[in-house]
Formats: C-alpha cells, sequence, structure tokens
C-alpha cells in the first residue's frame, strides 16, 4: 500500500499581509497530481489544515476544491486531522456525511481510539489536543493521573494498543512537538524552530519519540521543516510552502513523503520535493542601495 504524507497547509496564511493562496493552490495542484501517478492509497493531512479557526472564505473555497478533486474525482481517499490551528468544532461539521465518500477527518479524542481499516494497515486519527480533553475523556478513571500532554499521550496511546490488528501495520497520524529520546528538554527540536519559548515549542510541550514506538510509522504535523523527525519511524512531512522571511532563509526543499508499505510488513518513506513559482527573496543591502532603482 502507497500513501501520500503532507501537513500543515495552513490554508488562508499571510505573508507581511500578503496572501498566499496562489502559491498554496500552485503546491496542492502538485501535491494531487503526485497522488495520482504514484497511484497512492491515500492522502495523510496531519494537522493545521487552516490558519485560522476562522479562515476567509477564499480559502474554504480552496481547500474545498482541493479535498474534491482528490477525493471525488480521483476517488483517493484522506485521511486528516485538525492541530492546533484548527477550529476543529468547525470542521467536525458533516463529518457523518463525508466519511462513506472517503473523506475520513477526525476532529476529537473519542474518535482516535476507532481505527480506519484497511487491507494491510490500520491508521489512528488523533487531533491536536490539550492535557484538559485527555482529563475530561478519562474522568471516570481515577487511577489516570494526567499533569501534561506527555501523561495524556501515553494512556490514548495504550488504550490505541488495544484495538491493534496483530496481522496489521499500525500508523498513527498526529499534531504534536516530538523531539528525540535524547532531547526530553526539546532543545534540539526548539534549534530548528522560527519562535520558541523556554519550555514549549509553537505553545505545545514537546515530547519524546519513544513514545510511539508500537506504531510503525507515525505522520507528524506542527513542525514545519522535515529535519525535525525524530526518528525513521517518526516523520515530519514540513508544510508544503514557505510561511515566512527566516524560513526561506535555510532554503529548505519543500515537499511530501510517499510511504510504501511492503508485503512483508515493512514501511518505507521517499521525500519528493515541491516546485516552487514564486520563492521568497532576502535581499540585504543599505537602505539607499535597496530604494534605488
Amino acid at each position: 500500500m502507497k500513501f501520500l504524507h503532507t501537513s500543515d497547509w495552513h490554508v488562508g496564511r499571510t505573508l507581511n499581509g500578503w496572501s498566499l493562496l496562489e502559491e498554496q493552490e500552485w503546491a496542492f495542484q502538485q501535491i494531487v497530481d503526485l497522488a495520482i501517478s504514484e497511484k497512492v492509497d491515500g492522502v495523510i493531512i496531519a494537522g493545521d489544515l487552516y490558519d485560522r479557526a476562522v479562515p476567509p472564505v477564499d480559502a474554504i473555497k480552496l481547500f474545498n476544491k482541493t479535498l474534491a478533486r482528490l477525493v471525488l474525482d480521483e476517488h483517493i481517499p484522506v485521511y486528516a486531522i485538525s492541530g492546533n490551528h484548527d477550529g476543529a468544532e468547525r470542521l467536525h461539521f458533516g463529518r457523518d456525511f463525508f466519511q462513506p465518500q472517503g473523506l475520513h477527518l477526525s476532529t476529537r479524542l473519542e474518535e482516535a481510539f476507532e481505527p480506519i481499516e484497511l487491507e494491510d494497515c490500520q491508521i489512528f486519527l488523533l487531533p491536536f489536543i490539550d492535557p484538559i480533553d485527555a482529563r475530561i475523556y478519562y474522568k471516570d478513571d481515577e487511577e489516570k493521573e494526567i499533569q501534561g500532554i506527555g501523561d495524556a499521550l501515553t494512556y490514548i496511546i495504550k488504550d490505541m494498543e488495544k484495538a491493534f490488528d496483530p496481522d496489521k501495520a499500525h500508523i498513527l497520524v498526529t499534531h504534536f512537538a516530538v523531539s528525540k529520546k535524547d532531547d526530553s528538554d526539546g532543545q534540539s527540536l526548539r534549534e530548528l524552530m522560527l519562535s520558541e519559548t523556554s519550555n514549549t515549542v509553537g505553545g505545545l510541550t514537546n515530547v519524546t519519540s519513544d513514545l510511539f514506538k508500537a506504531f510503525d510509522y507515525v505522520a507528524l504535523g506542527h513542525i514545519h521543516t522535515r529535519f525535525a523527525s525524530p526518528t525513521k519511524r517518526v516523520q515530519y512531512s514540513g508544510s508544503p510552502v514557505a510561511f515566512n522571511v527566516k524560513e526561506a532563509k535555510r532554503k529548505e526543499e519543500k515537499g511530501v513523503y510517499i510511504l510504501e508499505l511492503d508485503a512483508s510488513g515493512d514501511m518505507s518513506h521517499a521525500f519528493h520535493p515541491l516546485e516552487v513559482r514564486r520563492p521568497i527573496v532576502v535581499l540585504q543591502a543599505p537602505f539607499e542601495t535597496l530604494m534605488s532603482p
């Protein structure tokens, strides 16, 4: 089986007041074309579908157009989750109607425990949550003490494992800041981020990759560079478009991953770059030079 892993579309994002919708549409067209040419069995979008909880109308139109081409025109299923930028309850509207058509969108914690059953694998869709969401979900279990997101994910993953089919591979789609096992304080992860605080990354406390050892592949969203991926099995695809000047300075190729599950059950992945139509260019010179014709 084959899947395309992408994340952090942030549809409706602007750069210094300029809309990035044209650049996003160009990237999305390439993603759909690649999904078709690679004959994937599904497209994974690991959160932050929109840039805001209440996106502008043009952003909604572009996102709907892209999903319609994938799901309705090409009959390619989409497996997506809400991220910390998304309005989870707004995205939840129509879920039961869309799912039979091939759009699987998880925005609530309780939806994460029921895997999507495919021929050779199970896909678990865990949206972004706060620790309070887990406390509410487990409110009747006095043995579960949840102080932070690490505690919450530990309990959640243990409950997911109860639904594991031992004869299938297990894929998790989620949206958190995940660092290497030996980077518990997230320092290395923060060095790859453009905005940072003393103990959180992008507003989210980090957890370590060993938490996800039960899964054959973890499709992550939240960090906009694939180089933040903590292990070969726990991967960030990065965003398909550069969103700010600092990000552009890294001159990092943007793209997606193609995952392939072979007959033996082994999961491999390969990066596919996307063409940039209008790259962000940084010009540094004295003010007089920049202002001269």
